[in-house]
């Protein structure tokens, strides 16, 4: 994973939310672990608590599954 994954929500061709993501390896517990940590989130204000962050989060968990084989984790930044 070399990339940072960039979601972005239409609603008749406008952008109406955003979704960043970056993977990144820290030390923890002992060892480089990987993890996709979320950098943007945003929807716009008249738009909100209609579920857009939750579809841009649900496919944004697609390019950082969780897997046991790969120790990858996601980690959400405030």
């Amino acid at each position: 994973m070399h990339f940072a994954p960039r979601i972005l929500a239409f609603i008749d061709k406008h952008v109406v939310g955003h979704v960043w993501g970056e993977p990144v390896s820290l030390f923890v517990e002992g060892k480089i672990q990987e993890f996709g940590m979320v950098t943007l989130a945003c929807v716009a204000p008249d738009l909100r608590r209609q579920g857009i962050t939750t579809c841009l989060m649900e496919r944004l968990h697609a390019y950082f599954p969780l897997s046991k084989e790969a120790d990858m984790k996601v980690c959400y930044v405030p």
